[in-house]
């Protein structure tokens, strides 16, 4: 089986900056008790990119917050230029790299863009940039374009050739009509920090952007009094989504492990409450919990958004590795899908919508085997169970 082979990302995160209107270096200003610019290189490394961090004004301080962080980190002397000049600084660090296809930069104050926010945005630009022969993609909520800007590799070039006065924003105004809108659900790529109440709002919305731990999630469980059938189930759908997440990361797509992790754990929160929509009312539970950025994933489930993205994110691999696991069993598509209309015979209406959900995750599989070039059976047989086929062979 050919894999797709996808761009990857280069990120960039200029913290050199004097910060004159904050009166304090903002690279390490805390937002929930996290230096902004450790927040900022983590919206990175949590989707498998391992970022530039340019250094400048109070470099040494700066370095020693990211010690431990999966970062490679350069001075630019001549932060002084502004930020255009700590973009080239970059650059030039990333060398001769030949394996990305696209550039984000994501300022150390923008701190709280969301890893999955980057991730998506660069599916976008994956999946629909070159047919709309675009050349930057902007992430876009509530009609506002921010950050981080993708840039192809021809627009780093042309901007490296004439070294722009007007910087970052010059580049991006004459590659305006070669530019793609993406649109994200994060708010956050909106919010910068540029004077104290800034900090203010950035640190209280910061608790918010969490994301619960393995044990927080058990936590979860038990304040909800989940059942232990239905918790042995999300661990073993949170098997299945980590073997997928793995094998997608391996070939290049930028997914929030962690995120699709804590969600797998909590998707059936709500199994067993008396609510119809379990899905819908495990969401509520979690973002009540303080824990939005979850409960988006687990609001979908049940039923994906349509039409499916051209490249899964966090919420399509969770519901695919939903539809792989019945009960604590991982089963074929085919498989569940006889043992629905089995199930079903006589309500019509539930049989079709068990089609229409198992054809969206048959979409999803072939998705995944395309990108990853392997068979969906030997992408998941690290996991505990079997894959059984429709006759009844079993695939390690």
């Amino acid at each position: 089986m050919t894999r797709s082979r996808l761009p990857s990302l280069a990120g960039i995160v200029p913290a050199a900056g004097l910060s004159t209107r904050m009166g304090s270096p903002k690279p390490l200003l805390p937002l929930a008790g996290v230096p902004a610019v450790v927040r900022a290189a983590r919206s990175f490394t949590e989707i498998g990119v391992v970022p530039v961090v340019v250094l400048g004004h109070r470099a040494d301080d700066v370095a020693a917050v990211l010690r431990g962080e999966s970062v490679r980190t350069v001075i630019n002397r001549d932060y002084r230029l502004g930020m255009w000049s700590s973009v080239t600084c970059g650059l030039r660090t990333i060398g001769d790299d030949r394996s990305w296809g696209w550039l984000a930069v994501l300022p150390a104050d923008c701190a709280l863009v969301r890893p999955e926010t980057i991730g998506a945005v660069l599916r976008i630009a994956c999946s629909q940039a070159g047919e709309a022969g675009c050349e930057v993609v902007h992430p876009v909520c509530d009609g506002l374009r921010g950050h981080p800007p993708l840039l192809s590799r021809r627009v780093v070039a042309a901007a490296l050739r004439s070294d722009p006065a007007g910087g970052l924003r010059q580049v991006l105004a004459e590659w305006d009509d070669k530019a793609l809108d993406a649109p994200v659900s994060d708010p956050c790529i909106a919010l910068d920090m540029d004077d104290a109440e800034a900090h203010a709002r950035l640190d209280r919305l910061a608790v918010r952007e969490a994301v619960p731990d393995d044990e927080e999630c058990r936590r979860l469980q038990e304040r909800f009094v989940m059942l232990d059938t239905v918790r042995r189930h999300c661990a073993a759908v949170t098997r299945v989504a980590d073997a997928l997440a793995a094998a997608l990361a391996g070939a290049g797509l930028c997914l929030d492990r962690p995120l699709l992790r804590s969600a797998a754990l909590l998707h059936d929160l709500a199994r067993g409450g008396g609510r119809d929509d379990h899905a819908a009312a495990g969401a509520d539970l979690i973002d009540g919990a303080g824990y939005p950025r979850v409960a988006h994933v687990v609001a979908r489930h049940m039923d994906p958004a349509l039409p499916l993205p051209g490249l899964p994110g966090e919420a399509e691999v969770l519901y695919l590795a939903d539809k792989l696991v019945l009960g604590v069993d991982v089963v074929s598509l085919e498989r569940r899908l006889a043992l629905s209309v089995e199930r079903f015979h006589s309500d019509l209406d539930a049989v079709n919508a068990a089609r229409r959900r198992l054809a969206a995750a048959t979409s999803l599989s072939r998705s995944v085997e395309t990108i990853v070039g392997s068979p969906l059976a030997d992408i998941i047989g690290r996991c505990d169970g079997r894959l059984t086929r429709p006759e009844g062979r079993s695939i390690p």
